[in-house]
């Protein structure tokens, strides 16, 4: 909604990575400030994760996740969700949903 009316200062996208946690380390997240959008989470939707080199491919976070209004009270929207690093070394990556890269753009396109 880039340039309409509907734009706002707020993002629903991340991707972010982490390193140096230990393996079976619990590593707390809580992304801030993002659209509302309740019913992308009522209906399922998830962040994902994957973990290099261990687990490579991308899969939905585990446990729970929560998401409405900050526990700050400050208006702002807010997801948060815990996850435990698999293996010492590991990068782990975080989005907020599988991301499709231009690799795979360009293979599915020919």
């Amino acid at each position: 909604c880039h340039g309409t009316p509907y734009q706002t200062k707020n993002s629903t996208w991340f991707y972010f990575s982490v390193s140096g946690a230990k393996a079976g380390q619990l590593v707390k997240f809580r992304i801030k400030n993002s659209n509302r959008q309740p019913g992308l989470y009522t209906q399922g939707l998830r962040p994902v994760c994957r973990s290099a080199p261990s687990r490579p491919l991308w899969d939905k976070v585990k446990g729970a996740v929560s998401f409405g209004d900050d526990a700050d009270k400050s208006g702002k929207y807010e997801v948060a969700w815990s996850h435990t690093c698999p293996a010492e070394g590991d990068t782990l990556f975080f989005a907020f949903t599988y991301p499709y890269g231009y690799d795979e753009c360009q293979r599915d396109l020919r």
